[in-house]
């Protein structure tokens, strides 16, 4: 009998085209090699989610995220509680959730990665009643999540196979004209106070912004959430500190506040962009809950 078919939900536009490259690579070695395959593509935002669930009902064995951090976040929320594992196929421009999980960035060795079906248990993050795989937050880098989405240096340096750098420009671009707020923040019901605050970030795993090491420690798989709060300076210093970030040697300054917790309540003293896995929303109380091992992955 003829195994299972692997599912695909391609993005074609994530990278600025790179979604379609990655693809078009990947479906001549399934070919070659008479792997069976069903392959969804996406004609706009948010259809990944119908596509992921689509999927499913068909009976794949697995379904694969071909694109960026933003397709990854539609097929979760599509298909996490089915119990399918998730794949992913790395094509956009940040590319975190992949960094984390040490998949591949070229098309063969991350198909030979994903064949070899080695499944592991992953932790989801509810968020305001989304679903979050990578990490969420607000502020700062929330401002910046959407400025880049908007931005038209976003597919150009995409283009250029320098997506990373997108983020890095739309933090200089932002940082001018933002105001730091008051948060209040309650981890596993201790409340805490933050004035002068630029941004918390909510993680599942430990990397955002195409690279940024924000929370070091995050795991993915301990039943925690992991949480960093950037408080009390000016944006003098913030700029300053802002290289560290890669290498997540920030966390040394004083002005890094590091939490941890199950259930997360933010409280911001007006509405306030934010990103989840790096497509923004704008709230002023948010809600985050963990879901130990709600997801099983490739």
């Amino acid at each position: 009998m003829r195994e299972r078919p692997w599912g695909f939900v391609v993005n074609p536009l994530a990278g600025s085209g790179r979604g379609w490259q990655v693809w078009r690579a990947l479906e001549q070695l399934l070919v070659r090699a008479d792997v069976p395959y069903r392959v969804w593509v996406t004609q706009r935002p948010g259809e990944a989610v119908l596509l992921a669930r689509e999927a499913v009902r068909c009976g794949v064995r697995a379904v694969v995220a071909v694109g960026g951090d933003g397709t990854v976040h539609e097929v979760v929320n599509g298909m996490w509680e089915t119990g399918v594992p998730l794949g992913c196929l790395p094509a956009g421009s940040g590319n975190d959730f992949v960094r984390a999980l040490k998949i591949p960035d070229e098309p063969r060795a991350a198909w030979s990665r994903l064949s070899a079906f080695r499944v592991r248990p992953l932790d989801l993050v509810r968020v305001n009643e989304e679903i979050v795989v990578n990490a969420a937050g607000i502020g700062l880098d929330g401002t910046v999540a959407a400025a880049v989405n908007r931005s038209r240096y976003k597919r150009w340096l995409n283009r250029m196979r320098m997506g990373k750098a997108a983020y890095v420009v739309g933090l200089l671009h932002v940082l001018a004209r933002f105001e730091p707020l008051s948060v209040t923040l309650e981890v596993d019901g201790r409340l805490l106070r933050f004035p002068r605050t630029w941004l918390v970030a909510l993680c599942n795993l430990p990397f955002y912004g195409g690279g940024m090491n924000i929370c070091p420690f995050a795991q993915g798989d301990d039943g925690q959430l992991d949480v960093c709060v950037v408080s009390g300076i000016g944006p003098g210093r913030l700029l300053a500190l802002f290289p560290h970030v890669f290498r997540g040697r920030h966390v040394r300054d004083a002005a890094i506040t590091l939490l941890r917790g199950k259930e997360i309540r933010i409280a911001v003293e007006r509405p306030l962009l934010g990103h989840m896995d790096g497509e923004f929303t704008v709230a002023a109380t948010w809600m985050a809950q963990v879901l130990p091992r709600a997801l099983m992955v490739l």
